[in-house]
């Protein structure tokens, strides 16, 4: 028995695992269920559950109690086989209260087991090693998507056909039934599916059935080393709950109760409020057309923030706390033991700078994608309020100290000579103006004095900060050519999803033609050209000689609301969460699959019209 370690059940006292060599091997193994309970009266409960005659085991086990994790507390942990009914008995009769019961039981039976998916095993020893750099072998996978006529990712009322991609194929199908052919032609071993797919789809021996996830295969088995989640639980899971899960792990390895605890902020004036309930550092760039730009970039600043200043919700304002600093907006961090936060997302930094200088290498660069979604939402959740380890008064440190940071960035740029045209969140963007040290000594000098890496992220030959709607900037829309010859957009309609086809088409070819301008004055000789390519896009629209594909919307509906897609979702009798549709001829949206091909060209051009806005050439009157 043995191989990677993917997937586990636990169905009425047996415990599967699932293992890849070249198939997938299933092993059975006779197993009890874990409960942790803390008992009011000790002495009581015991004698109560040694009665019991579906209880193999109790232990009494020290356990450190939140929210600072500095007093011990006796619990019981308690293996059986049944129904777990006892627990909320126990519960409703006041003798105690379920703990640890934030990690599924699955996992906590596989815990106990010291088995953890993702790593390889041999007869239940682990055979690779904790880091990122472990050799995998080919695993043969299919990505199934549901696609409605127009080739675009379906709903689940417009799917009309398949398209299956394997390590090195792709096929269409008409019915989801051809799939088990592929799968063992192709001697496929992980599927995995959209959701509509998923449900028509029936798992047997051949193959592990997952939701196709976020990342690749690969970046989703580094999930499931880092977080202890099988595969199955991992491509079903949030980004946050990939980040909780491995906290939790670290907690439970330090004997850290897991349960709820309110955290109470302490009472403060309007004042004291006002200076600390503010996000990181975000500036309004001004709306304009730069040239010899550089783009600084300070590697994973929050979760570095988090780490140097060990932020946990345990660690910030410790009442019990015997060393402790005091940072910017008053709150104490405690420095006796490092917090638990601090410990999951040091471990990830570790992680990812390992894997950084591989990642031309395609399995690794997944791996080293993955570990960033979660380090992304590491400072989030750090100040959700549903979170386990995380507080406001640990959020609020970070964003002060990132705030003092970009201060600090800024400063020494100016006083260096760069002129600073935005800096958002981690990111500085700057222009040589009369520099005295090169870009690399500048970066090198502000890495130093913040203690935590500042990379050249690109450099831009020119950079344009669009309009918004309201005439200003926004840190986050921004669009330029590398000094690689390749384009950066960011936040603009060429590339957001829910933006129809065609007003990314007439961006794209707009910025098809700039992409040749090497220099100022070509970009500018340009700018009439660009501004012809999108302008046909009008002309085509005016001429009915547009494609119905490319006037699809597609939007979200998370919440009903008297809006379009809502709109055009009632002709369905019922909502489904994502909607395609067409602006019909008399203004009102169309479901896809009632469209008939008459479409408001109103509706369009203005878009359009909008759309433009984001153009170089609305700064210039300079047109030839």
């Amino acid at each position: 028995m043995g191989g990677l370690f993917l997937n586990a059940e636990y169905k009425k006292g047996e415990l599967l695992l699932y293992f890849l060599n070249k198939n997938i091997e299933k092993v059975i193994i006779k197993d009890y269920r874990i409960a942790y309970v803390e008992p009011v009266n000790l002495n009581e409960l015991l004698k109560i559950l040694e009665n019991l005659d579906f209880i193999y085991e109790i232990n009494v086990e020290k356990w450190l109690s939140p929210p600072y994790y500095d007093k011990e507390s006796n619990i019981l942990k308690i293996r059986y086989l049944g129904k777990k009914e006892f627990i909320r008995k126990i519960e409703e009769k006041g003798l105690g209260i379920s703990v640890n019961n934030y990690i599924n039981e699955l996992n906590l039976i596989l815990k106990e087991r010291g088995l953890n998916p993702g790593y390889f095993y041999d007869h239940f020893n682990k055979k690779d090693d904790e880091g990122p750099l472990y050799e995998l072998p080919e695993i043969r996978y299919a990505y199934i998507t549901s696609l409605n006529k127009y080739g675009k990712e379906a709903s689940w009322y417009d799917i009309k056909y398949y398209k299956i991609k394997t390590n090195d194929n792709e096929f269409i199908i008409n019915n989801i039934n051809e799939i088990y052919d592929i799968i063992k032609k192709e001697n496929i071993k992980i599927v995995m599916a959209d959701i509509n797919a998923l449900n028509q789809i029936k798992e047997n021996e051949d193959f592990i059935l997952i939701q196709k996830p976020l990342v690749g295969i690969y970046g989703l088995i580094e999930w499931s080393r880092i977080s202890g989640l099988t595969l199955k639980q991992a491509s079903n899971s949030s980004i946050g709950k990939i980040l909780t899960s491995a906290e939790i792990l670290e907690a439970m390895r330090r004997f850290y109760l897991i349960k709820k605890v309110k955290r109470l902020e302490p009472w403060r004036s309007l004042y004291e409020l006002e200076r600390a309930d503010k996000a990181g550092a975000i500036s309004i760039p001004k709306p304009g057309i730069y040239f010899n730009v550089y783009q600084l970039d300070f590697s994973s600043l929050y979760p570095n923030i988090i780490v140097l200043n060990n932020l946990s919700a345990e660690t910030v304002n410790n009442p019990n706390c015997l060393n402790y600093e005091i940072k910017g907006i008053g709150h104490k961090v405690c420095l006796d033991k490092e917090g638990i936060i601090p410990a999951v997302l040091r471990n990830l930094i570790k992680r990812r700078e390992i894997l950084r200088p591989y990642k031309n290498n395609p399995m690794y660069k997944e791996r080293f994608d993955a570990i960033k979604w979660i380090l992304v939402a590491g400072f989030g959740y750090l100040g959700y309020r549903n979170s386990l380890f995380g507080s406001i008064s640990a959020y609020e440190t970070v964003t002060s100290i990132a705030r003092e940071i970009m201060k600090k960035s800024y400063e020494i740029s100016i006083k260096n000579g760069y002129k600073v045209i935005n800096f958002i969140v981690d990111s500085l963007f700057i222009i040589p103006e009369k520099p005295k040290v090169s870009i690399e000594e500048l970066s090198e000098m502000i890495s130093n004095e913040i203690k935590i890496k500042l990379r050249l992220e690109d450099k831009f030959i020119w950079l344009v900060f669009p309009y918004t709607q309201k005439g200003l900037g926004s840190p986050g829309k921004y669009y330029g050519l590398r000094d690689d010859g390749s384009l950066k957009i960011k936040g603009i309609n060429a590339i957001r999803k829910n933006v129809p086809d065609i007003i990314k088409e007439a961006e794209l070819n707009a910025l098809e033609i700039l992409k040749n301008a090497k220099n100022e004055k070509e970009f500018f000789e340009l700018l009439g050209k660009a501004r012809e390519a999108y302008n046909k896009i009008k002309e085509k629209l005016i001429n009915n000689d547009i494609k119905d594909e490319l006037l699809i919307i597609n939007k979200n509906v998370n919440s009903i609301k008297k809006t379009q897609q809502v709109k055009a979702s009632s002709y369905l009798y019922g909502l489904s969460d994502s909607i395609s549709y067409i602006i019909n001829y008399d203004g009102k949206p169309i479901p896809i699959d009632f469209y008939t091909g008459s479409y408001n060209k109103e509706y369009y051009l203005k878009y359009l019209e909008r759309s433009e806005n984001e153009m170089p050439w609305v700064f210039h009157a300079r047109i030839p």
